[in-house]
């Protein structure tokens, strides 16, 4: 990708900065992505998504539709969302509708993939995603 106009002079600076105080270059797309929204995010959006973030709950969707939902946020928004993965399971557990609540505190989920995992298993042997 090669970035243009006033992102690609800020990248070169970015990097001749890196570079001059002798850190580590941006090797992923991921950490590209971070220091790209910091500069061109607006302060206003990234809080409206954060709190988007925080009342995320599964609501009248499905859970796979939930999954979707936490998924294309964590993809999207991940360059300034700073949380731990147990921080993040939490969330996305405790805005599941009651019955899977209660399946995944009965399971004692550990992780996200966990998470997502149990949800699919449920639909192979319920035939629904709740």
């Amino acid at each position: 990708m090669k970035l243009v106009g006033q992102a690609g002079y800020y990248w070169s600076n970015v990097e001749r900065l890196m570079a001059i105080r002798k850190q580590e270059s941006v090797r992923t797309w991921e950490e590209m992505r971070a220091k790209l929204n910091q500069k061109y995010l607006p302060i206003v959006f990234q809080d409206q998504q954060l709190d988007k973030w925080s009342r995320l709950n599964q609501g009248n969707r499905s859970a796979a539709e939930y999954i979707e939902t936490v998924d294309e946020f964590l993809t999207r928004y991940s360059g300034f969302v700073d949380e731990s993965p147990t921080v993040t399971l939490s969330r996305f557990r405790f805005g599941l509708c009651e019955n899977l609540f209660r399946e995944f505190f009965a399971r004692g989920v550990c992780d996200l993939e966990h998470a997502y995992q149990i949800v699919r298993d449920l639909y192979i042997s319920r035939g629904s995603y709740f």
